[in-house]
């Protein structure tokens, strides 16, 4: 009886031991886990303290077309507050269009989308101001990859 109930101890002593080095290995995963999400958050932080503060007035599109981000340069420069534009798309803020910018952005669009090419740089956009006036915009176009399948609009 000795040698089965010492075996048994030994047994729970190795379980023991195989549990608290896995114990060990899931702390080390969790602190890992943790690190990299700061570091994912931190860089979410910075690229949005970029695109906020940029000289360049930037439109974030989703898939279906809607503005999602209009940043503090893009309101000085049409002189729109971004609650005004968010959420539709460039169609439905008909009050920015004139009747060149539908052609000049179906073109940037299309080979963008279309022609999967990587850039369209500098083509000339008419939008219409609040106060009325018409600005050109020197327009880049370049998608993201937003799921494995296809661009999506940046």
């Amino acid at each position: 009886m000795d040698d089965k109930y010492t075996e048994m101890l030994v047994d729970l002593t190795q379980l023991e031991d195989r549990i608290n080095t896995l114990k060990n290995k899931i702390n080390e995963m969790a602190k890992e886990r943790d690190f990299q999400e700061d570091r994912v958050k931190g860089k979410k932080e910075e690229l949005e303290f970029i695109f906020e503060n940029s000289a360049a007035a930037m439109v974030l599109t989703d898939e279906k077309g809607r503005w999602i981000k209009f940043n503090r340069a893009a309101e000085e420069f049409l002189g729109y507050q971004r609650e005004e534009v968010l959420g539709k798309t460039t169609f439905e803020n008909e009050k920015l269009l004139t009747p060149d910018t539908i052609p000049q952005l179906k073109k940037l669009w299309g080979d963008v989308i279309e022609k999967r090419e990587r850039a369209v740089k500098w083509v000339e956009v008419p939008w219409r101001k609040k106060d009325g006036s018409i600005v050109i915009h020197l327009a880049t176009e370049m998608p993201y990859l937003k799921e494995r399948e296809g661009y999506t609009r940046a």
